[in-house]
């Protein structure tokens, strides 16, 4: 079930303890320093899919102090912030780094840190167990390390978090999971592309071309003309190798390219602002030639025609509003 936290719920001179609260109930004990008590403003949107914890956090000024306490595990807890408001500056293990609109950041939440905001922000943030970040040898350096996210595959990742976030109060746990798996897998090849080439496990590279078609698909789904032949000469591989690196997934390449266009069209579907879009141009916004079988295969995965679909979650939403 999604979480939902938000100050307004108690009084202005509870609120920075009830965000902190917040925060423990978060798997990590943190100080909040520097926070005007009667003006400060926070609220936390959440979901876990699996063994990971996807965020929405907007506040006002504050500094976040994270300090290791008796008793704790040793479990390394990674988290990834994609800052999408404001500036911060975080710092851990010696290193200082300013953050702000688009910039990525992976640093240790088990470890000390400090967050600096100095203003309002809205942070995107995946919280995960370090071993799911495999095939990465120097962790250490890639903490506190700021990622561009303007282009390449820093763009790719920073839209598949978004809409991630954007997606999660009616995403399913299965759902879910698949695509925060997918996240980590894009984030992996990232970060390791800010490292040494030795870095890499020598048995990687099949799992690294993988993921790059990953990533090519995702920047591809509104190219109708978008296929197996396509994907296989842009990444120089033959089809035939290019299925085998699917193999071992719980779904064919074309099942692939079919889930994430839907996906895409679900979220066009729910928002607001695309309301007086129709759904044939939407869909082909998204690489469906054919309103009938988009229609058809987007029911098959939903339920609902996708009109259908649209207006029964405007109505969810207008009845949340009331």
């Amino acid at each position: 079930m999604p979480v939902l936290v938000h100050t307004s719920t108690v009084t202005e001179r509870d609120r920075l303890d009830f965000w902190r609260d917040a925060g423990e109930r978060a798997a990590m004990p943190i100080e909040i320093t520097d926070a005007r008590p009667g003006d400060f403003r926070a609220r936390l949107r959440g979901q876990r899919f699996g063994a990971v914890q996807v965020n929405e956090i907007t506040a006002s000024p504050h500094i976040i102090r994270r300090a290791r306490r008796g008793g704790e595990t040793g479990t390394e807890l990674c988290k990834t912030t994609l800052v999408a408001q404001g500036n911060c500056v975080l710092s851990q293990d010696g290193r200082r780094t300013e953050l702000g609109p688009g910039d990525l950041v992976l640093y240790d939440g088990s470890r000390p840190y400090e967050m600096v905001m100095p203003e309002q922000v809205r942070l995107l943030v995946l919280q995960y167990p370090r071993r799911l970040l495999a095939g990465l040898d120097e962790y250490d350096r890639l903490r506190a390390l700021r990622l561009p996210t303007s282009a390449g595959l820093g763009e790719v990742v920073a839209q598949l978090l978004r809409h991630v976030v954007s997606t999660m109060d009616e995403t399913d746990g299965a759902a879910g999971v698949r695509l925060t798996d997918n996240l980590l897998d894009l984030l992996g090849v990232l970060l390791g592309e800010h490292l040494a080439p030795r870095s890499i496990e020598p048995d990687s590279a099949r799992r690294a071309l993988l993921l790059r078609v990953l990533s090519f698909v995702e920047t591809q789904l509104h190219d109708p003309d978008l296929d197996p032949e396509s994907i296989a000469a842009a990444h120089h591989v033959s089809t035939r190798y290019l299925h085998k690196l699917f193999q071992d997934r719980p779904e064919s390449l074309a099942a692939y390219v079919r889930a994430r266009r839907l996906e895409r069209c679900r979220s066009d579907l729910r928002d607001v602002t695309q309301a007086g879009r129709p759904v044939a141009v939407l869909a082909a916004a998204w690489g469906f030639r054919d309103a009938a079988h988009f229609s058809k295969v987007f029911k098959n995965a939903y339920g609902l025609p996708p009109g259908e679909y649209r207006r029964s979650f405007t109505q969810r939403s207008q009845q949340r509003v009331r």
